[in-house]
């Protein structure tokens, strides 16, 4: 079984078609993070991929935030799926079902108030499979339940924040202990938002780095294991392993000295061109799903879309596919169904109606019967919108031309109501046709035209807008030259105040050169809370670097206004 964790950073805005980016990956389970794609921007196009089903969990508490989704390959169909970790919004399927994952343990103690504000921003989507395990001569039927993890943030502002991210960081270790302990294999994929060694980052020189709260927990949460040690037994140290350590970081396993292995970078910095960035998206696996499964775990840094990178590992696991999708499956979902039309429907084509042929029909039937059939799409006959609308200006006009030259013949007056035009009435093309306005009198006043009473011209600043099927003569030849001078005298008019508002406003200053590349600086503004937010400042355009580097960004700061204070650099926040 393979499977590949990426934060993806917006599902909509994925390049190309959903299922070519999922075929890419050549797995069987696929989990993204920050989807940002709220139920109602479900489209059919992401929640039903040919070849995979589909299974979400989109954030109720504000569009376009968190959410996760799990694509599964057909051969690989979950037994059971789940939204959330405390089991509330499974409480909610009907219970004919009966195909949610199950064993919450401590979590499932929480109030419902409590449970529902854990899940509410959509951040976890549990998939169960099940597969068949040798034990001797005898086939026993085994499962392993994958959490599609988004953990949350910690803004260094937000003390909620971090209450909110232990809490369901805590959580979520609940839930995996309970299925632990009900025999069920577990794995965790995602981004965790935690680096979790000194090796996972490019900079932990924070006097508080290795003490912060998340870090304790997931030390506490991992086992700390590694594939070529020859000391390592798995199962005797497991068993002899504090209560709780339960899982193991499989790309550590795998690599445990690799160095610069970093899965996000800062965009705002182009940190990614100098890899200098963090390790914060893992799959992890529990121990005994590791000693007897696990085949090879490794980052796909080369491929992009992302301010992540994709994680994948392979587990030498044959996944046995359900006969059935669970209930949680997108394609269930009422507005996929066929249960629930969304409002485009109602403004599709609608297909042929006889009753509403013969209405058409019978209302100009003394008229052109004829005509009327080119009115009336044909069996199985698509029209484009332009098509119609051809079909139908012709068919009235020729409607028109008969009750117009057919004097003997006569209709109704409910029916000429709409065909019969009357003399004094203007027709829609009347209003775009330019109107022709006598030579302008002031011209005549001023003593510079002299126009024989019957000239009549376009009055415009335009030469273009003068009638070409009329000759000029000498009068009108004084006209055009008037019009022309005008127009030079307007164009001189805009040179000279372009001219003196250039003078006073002098645009931008140029950028200053940063002392370490002697080259232009960019210019950033603080968004830090404190005395210097929204102050504007000038730094190095170069990406975000070791500081050893050559090639990464110098220490230049400098306040906008200011002289340059290279110390500041580093302690401006900038986003």
């Amino acid at each position: 079984m393979k499977i590949v964790t990426w934060n993806i950073n917006g599902i909509r805005t994925a390049r190309g078609p959903l299922k070519s980016l999922l075929d890419s990956f050549d797995a069987d389970v696929i989990c993204l993070q920050e989807t940002k794609v709220a139920r109602s921007m479900l489209d059919q196009t992401i929640a039903e991929v040919d070849g995979y089903s589909a299974y979400f969990s989109c954030s109720r508490k504000r569009g376009g935030y968190s959410g996760v989704a799990t694509y599964c390959r057909d051969a690989v169909r979950p037994v059971a799926a789940e939204e959330g970790i405390s089991g509330y919004y499974a409480s909610l399927v009907p219970s004919a079902w009966n195909d949610k994952v199950g064993c919450y343990g401590a979590v499932g103690e929480e109030l419902p108030a409590e449970q529902q504000r854990l899940d509410e921003e959509g951040r976890v989507i549990i998939t169960e499979h099940a597969f068949d395990e040798k034990d001797g001569e005898r086939i026993q039927r085994k499962s392993v339940c994958i959490f599609n993890v988004y953990c949350p943030r910690v803004a260094p502002d937000r003390e909620d924040r971090k209450d909110y991210k232990i809490w369901f960081c805590q959580m979520l270790q609940a839930r995996v202990e309970a299925l632990l302990a009900h025999g069920k294999h577990v794995m965790v994929v995602g981004d965790m938002n935690i680096s979790h060694r000194p090796i996972d980052t490019c900079d932990c020189s924070k006097v508080d780095w290795a003490i912060a709260p998340p870090r304790l927990w997931l030390n506490s949460f991992l086992f700390e294991a590694t594939r070529d040690s020859p000391s390592t037994n798995l199962t005797a140290d497991y068993q002899s392993a504090e209560p709780g350590h339960r899982m193991i970081d499989t790309f550590r396993y795998q690599h445990p000295t690799r160095r610069k292995a970093y899965t996000c970078w800062s965009v705002m910095t182009g940190a990614r061109s100098l890899n200098y960035g963090t390790r914060i998206d893992y799959i992890l696996a529990d121990v005994l799903f590791v000693k007897d499964y696990f085949r090879d775990c490794d980052i796909l840094p080369e491929i992009n879309g992302s301010d992540h990178c994709p994680v994948r590992a392979d587990f030498d696991v044959e996944v046995v596919p359900a006969e059935r999708l669970p209930s949680h499956c997108a394609k269930y979902m009422p507005e996929f169904s066929g249960k629930q039309q969304k409002i485009p429907s109602f403004f599709q084509k609608l297909g042929n109606d006889p009753t509403s042929q013969q209405s058409t029909s019978d209302e100009v039937s003394e008229v052109d019967r004829g005509e009327t059939a080119s009115l009336v799409d044909p069996p199985n006959k698509k029209l484009r919108l332009e098509d119609t609308i051809s079909l139908t200006n012709q068919s009235v006009g020729k409607m028109f031309s008969k009750v117009k030259n057919n004097s003997k013949k006569s209709l109704p007056v409910s029916k000429l109501s709409s065909a019969k035009i009357s003399a004094g009435q203007k027709t829609l093309a009347d209003f775009f046709v330019k109107k022709q306005v006598p030579i302008v009198q002031k011209y005549e006043q001023q003593g510079k035209l002299a126009v024989p009473d019957d000239t009549e011209i376009v009055e415009s600043g335009a030469l273009s807008s003068l009638d070409s099927s009329v000759s000029l003569n000498a009068s009108e030849t004084t006209v055009v030259e008037f019009l022309a001078q005008e127009e030079k005298d307007r164009t001189e008019k805009a040179e000279r105040a372009a001219t003196q508002w250039k003078s006073l406003l002098r645009g931008p200053d140029p950028m200053p050169l940063c002392s370490g590349h002697k080259e232009p600086c960019i210019l950033k503004t603080v968004n830090k809370q404190g005395p210097n937010r929204k102050r504007q400042f000038y730094m190095c355009a170069r990406p975000e670097g070791e500081k050893n580097d050559v090639n990464a960004r110098c220490g230049f700061f400098k306040w906008v206004g200011n002289a340059a204070k290279p110390a500041e650099a580093r302690s401006a926040l900038v986003k």
